[in-house]
């Protein structure tokens, strides 16, 4: 029985090892047949456990996840969803997040919906529960394929805010990935992570 995938292992920490769980891997394998890629959805939602004990938080209550935070601008900001709030259930399907090792399933639950459709979330603020539509766009890639230029010898990539989350949130624009040396890019100081407009 295969239970994971080993993507990492710290020999001096006692033989210590991390692994993709094989259901994730089962997931993605199927999503590659048929569709040759794996997109993910975005919504904007930070999620956190209502069972926090190393932060000592503890959320009155035994179902759904609390809403650590929303993303400013995004989908589930335009929707309205506050810190504080908790999710019960996600078109329907309960949401279980009580504990830490809940939260990977509750975060595969929100980037596994559907983009562009808006999804019905069952939420808790205060004594009032309340229904809130999130509609969820496509996840960006974590790295563009970028722009070679030639003539300047150097090559741009689009500003990420997965891949580059410093610079997503003061440009949004294009930086420089690589300037080589002696090159008409390097003459007027255009270097590595450098901005255009």
């Amino acid at each position: 029985m295969i239970v994971g995938i080993t993507t990492l292992r710290i020999s001096q920490g006692e033989n210590i090892g991390f692994a993709i769980p094989s259901n994730t891997v089962r997931r993605v394998i199927a999503e590659l047949l048929a569709k040759g890629k794996v997109e993910r959805a975005y919504s904007g939602i930070e999620v956190e456990p209502l069972r926090d004990f190393l932060r000592d938080v503890i959320t009155p209550g035994d179902e759904g996840v609390l809403v650590g935070g929303v993303e400013a601008n995004s989908p589930a900001a335009s929707a309205g969803l506050q810190a504080g709030d908790l999710i019960l259930s996600i078109n329907g399907l309960p949401v279980h997040g009580t504990f830490q090792e809940d939260i990977p399933d509750v975060r595969n639950s929100l980037a596994s919906l559907p983009p562009d459709v808006p999804a019905k979330l069952a939420v808790r603020r205060g004594q009032e529960t309340i229904e809130v539509s999130v509609s969820p766009i496509l996840k960006q890639a974590l790295a563009s394929e970028g722009l070679e230029l030639p003539m300047w010898n150097c090559s741009v990539q689009e500003i990420s805010k997965y891949r580059t989350p410093s610079l997503a949130y003061f440009a949004r624009t294009a930086f420089t990935f690589s300037a080589r040396s002696a090159t008409p890019a390097s003459a007027v100081c255009v270097r590595a992570t450098s901005f255009s407009h």
